[in-house]
Parts: structure tokens; sequence; C-alpha cells
């Protein structure tokens, strides 16, 4: 029997008066000279820091009074090495603390990514892991702990913040052996969601995990773009969500869009005219496809079935605001985030002195596509005439070196602008190497003031031409163009409408796989802000 097991048998047995030598086997009747009290077992919290990779120069600790601060007296870890791991000794802190108080570790720029070799933020902030546990500490942890904080259990803001962000909930706490992302080729992984929401922990936004299975109310949107010269003469552009059931994880919206010309409404075919290529094929882009997109910050969203990306909010209070200065203000920073209203003078004046009523935000949204998209970005514009082809083969045909003649652009196609917005690369079809293979000779020619002809057109390289089958449709790519401006490259595309008229073929775009040309950063206003202008306007 070990001692601890005797003491606890004898002050059983020490209720009953009779028994007095039961225990020890002594007739001693006076008390034991008390002993030090034992040593407790060394209790360690472990575990390592990352954000892209393991961070080098961290501090952990457990923060006992939650102030987001390692303060002095409460247990804190040695500066982690390169491989970001961390030990915490909570020996001294009793367990109803332990249960209640969170490792911290503070980011700033004494502390080292080993995915880059560099700093981990020009812009201080805290990644936390829940309550009472040690572990990886990241971004990914951080966001799980902003659900608890937000009522959820743990297990229940695990799952939802992987639905959040379409992560691998297992590896929530390491992603390490994820291929690091190349600035030059995103790939979608559990890695780059942590790099998302480290993005917008730097930026200050407010992370937030939403329960994904939770009923949605309908609502009128946020305002992505307003045009406004007249009460006959306007468009808008809102994003509306759709009541969503309990059970169902992904939230809908649509892309609603309205405006009059000449005091005539216009119509659908006016307002909408893109199309994506997602995984059922061609997706015309109008007023009764839905989007789909999850709750909470950061958020995914998938538009017309072809787009998929992933970003964060940031909310700026513009309540009591007048519409004019916040409108001139924003366009003023149009630069760093793209304007959601034109302020021009018939807007600014019909707007006069009214302020955004209560509730009104700034939504600043930093976005990033995860993949690559081809869309064809105006379809009363961007097809190819049918006499002269329907599909690719006939595209190459139509167009062979032999046929043009320089400067001129005629018998060339378009592949879009360059060096700059009045410089245009063109291409023409050499000799095939195989069925959907061969050779093009680029030219770059000078582009008139409203980039509507080309002329001055000179030689300008080789490349090759493919034809490959995505998604069921023949596209056409060009290898070898010259270096562009653009964030995509220009591809043709077959496209089956249906009926006996119904193939084209037509100039699309595909992004760029950096993470330059995926990114985007935009202001919306959000649903009241929208309503107060609205109102205004008499719309």
């Amino acid at each position: 029997m070990t001692r601890s097991t005797k003491l606890w048998r004898c002050s059983l047995l020490a209720s009953a008066v009779l028994a007095l030598t039961a225990c020890g086997g002594s007739d001693d009747s006076s008390s034991p000279t008390p002993g030090p009290d034992p040593t407790p077992e060394p209790k360690i919290l472990s575990g390592n820091v990352a954000r892209i990779g393991t961070l080098q120069n961290a501090v952990v600790c457990l923060d006992l009074n939650a102030n987001n601060a390692c303060d002095a007296g409460e247990p804190v870890s040695a500066k982690t090495g390169a491989d970001g791991a961390y030990s915490v000794d909570v020996t001294q802190v009793s367990a109803t603390d332990l249960a209640g108080a969170m490792l911290i570790a503070p980011m700033d720029s004494a502390v080292i990514d080993s995915a880059s070799a560099g700093p981990a933020t020009d812009n201080a902030y805290v990644m936390t892991r829940p309550a009472g546990t040690g572990g990886g500490i990241n971004p990914l942890t951080t966001l799980v702990q902003k659900g608890i904080a937000g009522g959820m259990s743990e297990a229940d803001a695990r799952k939802n913040a992987a639905i959040q962000l379409a992560l691998d909930e297992a590896r929530i706490d390491n992603y390490q052996s994820d291929a690091v992302p190349d600035a030059s080729h995103i790939q979608d992984s559990t890695r780059l969601m942590a790099i998302v929401v480290s993005e917008a922990l730097r930026s200050g936004a407010i992370l937030s995990v939403a329960d994904q299975s939770a009923a949605v109310a309908a609502s009128d949107g946020s305002l992505r773009s307003l045009t406004y010269s007249g009460p006959d003469n306007y468009r808008f552009r809102t994003n509306d969500f759709l009541a969503k059931p309990a059970g169902e994880t992904l939230s809908l919206y649509k892309d609603s869009r309205a405006g009059k010309v000449g005091g005539v409404a216009l119509t659908s075919q006016q307002l909408y005219g893109t199309a994506y290529l997602g995984p059922d094929g061609w997706t015309y882009c109008n007023d009764t496809v839905v989007h789909t997109q999850t709750q909470g910050n950061p958020s995914r969203s998938t538009y017309c079935g072809g787009e998929v990306s992933v970003g964060y909010n940031r909310q700026e209070p513009v309540a009591n605001q007048a519409m004019a200065d916040v409108l001139n203000a924003l366009k003023a920073d149009a630069a760093n985030f793209s304007t959601p209203a034109e302020p021009t003078a018939a807007l600014l004046g019909a707007l006069g002195s009214a302020k955004f009523p209560a509730g009104s935000n700034v939504t600043r949204r930093t976005n990033m596509a995860v993949q690559q998209s081809i869309y064809i970005n105006a379809l009363a514009n961007d097809g190819r005439p049918q006499a002269e082809a329907t599909t690719l083969e006939q595209l190459i045909t139509a167009k062979p070196v032999s046929n043009v003649k320089l400067p001129a652009s005629g018998g060339t196609l378009t592949l879009g602008i360059t060096s700059s917005e009045l410089r245009n690369q063109r291409v023409a079809f050499g000799a095939a190497t195989s069925p959907t293979t061969g050779e093009v000779q680029y030219y770059e020619c000078d582009l008139s003031a409203d980039q509507t002809s080309s002329f001055n057109c000179a030689a300008a390289g080789t490349g090759t031409y493919s034809i490959s089958t995505i998604s069921g449709v023949r596209v056409i790519r060009f290898a070898n163009q010259l270096p562009s401006i653009m964030n995509h490259t220009r591809v043709y595309a077959e496209v089956d409408w249906g009926g006996a008229n119904g193939k084209w073929i037509y100039q699309a775009r595909e992004t760029k796989p950096d993470v330059n040309s995926l990114s985007t950063n935009s202001a919306r206003l959000n649903a009241a802000a929208w309503q107060g202008i609205k109102g205004q306007l008499g719309l």
C-alpha cells in the first residue's frame, strides 16, 4: 500500500475512537510531526507557434488576467527557436485559473517567420489558443478561440471554422506539411487559409466564427456599385441574401442589379453580360443565378459557379456623417479600395447635406481568388462572328500568318493589352504540330485612345498554342505571350448555348495564378447605408 493510500484510509478510520492502533501499527496516541509539503508534479504546456512557417523569437505566456498581453508574474516561455517550439511551466497555477486562461503569442516585427526568413508582421497582433490547453498556436487556433469566446464549445468552433474556410479540421493545429504558398502561383490549402486569417489580424479586422448550419433570414445586401446622373439615368448593384433554412451550410445571395437610361428600365440582358466556366460548364451570370457564401469573418464564396474566393471585412462606422463627404473620401482612396459609388456632381447634388442613418458602415473587403477562373467578360462584345468560326479549328484556319498584312492588324486576334493601356498584343496561327497544338506569331500594335482599333503593328516574337478540354469546354491557350499589365491572359473558348445557332467562339479571360492578380480590395456600403442613400435619391 502506498503512503497516500494509507493516509486516505486512516482518515476514515480516525472517526472510530476504538481504532487507535489501526494505522501504522503503533499505540502512540500523540500526533505525528508534520513534514514539508510534497513538491507538486511539474505541469508544462507546450507546442509550437506558426504563421506561414514556424515562428522564431515569439514569446508565449498564460494570460491569467485576460488582457491580451504578457504581464510580469504570468507564466511565460523563453523565446522560440526556428522550430517555433515553446514550453510554459504552469505548475503553480490553480486548476481553476488554468481552465479559464489562454496561452497567447504576441506578434511584432521581431518575430521571424521561417517560411520567408523575414518579420512575421509589420503590425502588432496577438495569436491565441483555446483556454487550458497546450499545442499549436497559429491564426487558425486564434479563429477557433474567437468562436469559443462567442459561446461555442471548442468542438463546435473547430467544426464551424473548418466549414467557414473550407479547410481540413484535423489540421487546424498543425498545417506545416502543406506546401508553402508561392506568391507567383497560389494554391488552395489549409496553410493558405491560415495566411488569410493572419492578414485579417494584421489589418485589425475582427474575427468571428459563425454557426454555418443556422438559419439565415432574407435581407437587403451591401451596395457594390452605383452610378447616378439623375433620377432617369442610374445603375446600381447589390448583394442581397436569400433565406436559408437551418441545416444548410452555405448561405445564398443574388447579384442584384437595376437601372434606367432615359427613364426606361434596363433589361436583364443590358444589366448582365458575364459568364464563368465552372465544373458543370458555362454559367450565364444573370439575375436568376444564386451564388454561395459562408458566414463569419473571414469567409469564402463561390460566384457564378466559377470564381472561388476567400476574404475578410473591416467595418468603418459612418452613421451621422454626411453622405457626400463619405463618398468623396472613398473616391480619394480608390487606389487602395475600389469605390462603391461614383461621386458625380449629379449624385452629390441629390444627396445634399443628408447624413447616413444609424447602423451605417463602410465595409472594406480584402478578397483573394483561390483558383484561376476562366470567364467571358462581355457576352455582347466578345463573341467572334459565327460566319468566321464556331469551332476552334475553324478559328485557326481563319487567322493564318499568311493573311496578315503589316502594319495593319487585319487577320489577327486580340490578346489584350501589353505594357500600357494603349499597346495591344495580337496573334495569328502558324503551322500545326498536332491536332491540338501548333505555332503562333505575335504582334504588338498601338491602340486608339478609345481602345477600339489597332494600328502600327509589328511582329513581336513567336509562341505556341494548345487546345484542351476544361469542364467539358474546349479552350485554346497561348504560350510565351508578351508581358502584360493585365491580371489575366486572353484565351478563346467554344460556347454552345443550345439550338440551331447556339454555337459561338468567345474571347475569354483566364486569371493569372499570382497573388497580386488574384487579389482585390473593395469598399462597399452596408445595407443600412445603402438604404439611406437610396431613400435620399428616391430610387
